[in-house]
């Protein structure tokens, strides 16, 4: 049986790392994008996931698609970023 998308999304939220950890598809939320098509779909269906994004000297992705990406993905809430 599968969590309910709420309880899922609560448990990934406590998977992300700390705000000021660059964005990488070894951690969340990136990572829980290709877990399954179900993680998939709660990842991008947690908002929260998506509020922070940090651009640090070490950023290996392209940061427009990734601004594109969290943008999307946090809907109306907030993007916090940090450099």
């Amino acid at each position: 049986q599968r969590l309910v998308p709420e309880l899922l999304g609560e448990i990934f939220l406590h998977c992300v790392p700390s705000p000021i950890e660059p964005i990488s598809y070894q951690h969340a939320p990136l990572l829980l994008l290709h877990i399954s098509h179900y993680w998939h779909d709660v990842a991008k269906g947690t908002p929260q996931l998506w509020q922070d994004v940090h651009i640090g000297h070490k950023f290996e992705l392209d940061p427009r698609l990734i601004f594109q990406m969290w943008l999307d993905y946090s809907a109306s809430l907030p993007l916090r970023v940090t450099l």
